[in-house]
């Protein structure tokens, strides 16, 4: 599975996400001009990719081991990301 996650200095365009227990690929387009990432936490997982450069995009496979929920969220953080509370990625039980 894929999800394209679409960020910039002051747009993230998920709040939730719901993907399959198994591996995914985040694709990142940083439709900003300043440098951005991508960082998940929590459920085992602690990933991340610390610079998309303004118009281009990486890509971050991750491998989700058991249902749950994770918290993904924009790096580095502004105030706008942390007064809108973290986003949620849930992975619920089926297979991969």
């Amino acid at each position: 599975m894929e999800v394209v996650l679409t960020v910039s200095e002051f747009y993230f365009n998920h709040s939730r996400v719901t993907v399959p227990v198994g591996k995914v690929k985040f694709i990142i387009i940083n439709v900003g001009n300043y440098s951005r990432g991508l960082a998940f936490g929590g459920g085992g997982i602690s990933q991340r990719i610390s610079r998309v450069n303004p118009t281009r995009s990486a890509t971050l496979t991750v491998r989700f081991a058991e249902p749950g929920e994770v918290i993904f969220y924009p790096v580095p953080q502004n105030a706008l990301y942390i007064s809108a509370g973290m986003n949620v990625l849930k992975f619920p039980k089926g297979k991969p």
